[in-house]
């Protein structure tokens, strides 16, 4: 079994102990977690959950270091790390994709256009080698390539500012051709 099923085993317990509980919430489920529930043959084991739109409580943290412990996975298994990222892509709401396994947890995932334009920002963000295979995965267009840089543009001007912006371009481009070749 591989940790995405192990993932998927811990999200049904924790619906279980949502119903017990009788808590419902809503989740919006972004990163590889994503690419998984696309459908997409994801050989990469990934290793949490991402979720926005949802402030965890006590409560949903202490069930959710119950689970961990049960399914021996770290605390942090499931997370809204992810809550940071601002501006989320415009199209992101319009473009979910809703799971209906679960009755106590409203899931929602990002597309994998909306998919492929976040992991372009993080693999230019943070460089990490499971970035780029993920996008090797994605098979992204070019067109694709090019709604990611212009996400990865409005993150650098909302967060730094147009000179930042312009002081960076040479570096976009750079990143930019990198993966037209790399995609291919």
């Amino acid at each position: 079994m591989n940790t995405s099923d192990i993932l998927l085993e811990a999200l049904n317990e924790l619906n279980t102990e949502l119903q017990e509980s009788e808590i419902s919430i809503n989740l919006t489920i972004i990163g590889s977690m994503a690419i998984h529930l696309n459908g997409l043959n994801f050989t990469r084991m990934t290793e949490d959950i991402d979720y926005i739109n949802y402030r965890p409580t006590p409560q949903f943290l202490e069930i959710t270091k119950r689970i961990a412990t049960k399914f021996n996975l770290p605390n942090d298994w499931i997370n809204s790390r992810a809550n940071e990222i601002n501006p989320l892509p415009i199209e992101l709401k319009k473009k979910l994709k809703t799971d209906t396994r679960y009755s106590n947890i409203i899931l929602s995932y990002i597309d994998i256009e909306t998919t492929i334009i976040m992991k372009v920002y993080a693999y230019y963000i943070r460089n990490l080698e499971k970035d780029l295979s993920d996008l090797k995965l994605l098979s992204p267009t070019q067109e694709q390539i090019t709604k990611g840089i212009a996400y990865l543009e409005l993150q650098i001007k909302y967060h730094h500012g147009e000179n930042q912006l312009l002081k960076d371009q040479g570096e976009i481009q750079n990143f930019k051709e990198f993966l037209k070749n790399e995609l291919k």
